[in-house]
């Protein structure tokens, strides 16, 4: 069975979680910017406000296993 390294992020304010596990980065600036610690700049370039921050976590899985979860953690 082959293996991949599956990732989650959230966010945080002040080193503390302040939102759901997500699959996807994009879903946890959305995250931020409702909590108002992120927006985007005149180019449309995202940054995170202090005192906001993305925590990522990273596991192996079983590729099969990653699929029937909805590539979400076991």
């Amino acid at each position: 069975m082959s293996k991949i390294v599956a990732y989650w992020y959230r966010a945080t304010c002040f080193g503390s979680p302040c939102g759901p596990w997500r699959t996807t980065r994009r879903e946890v600036r959305d995250d931020l910017e409702a909590q108002g610690l992120g927006s985007h700049d005149e180019r449309g370039t995202f940054f995170v406000t202090v005192p906001g921050g993305i925590q990522s976590h990273g596991e192996w899985m079983d590729f099969e296993d990653w699929l029937r979860n909805g590539r979400r953690a076991a």
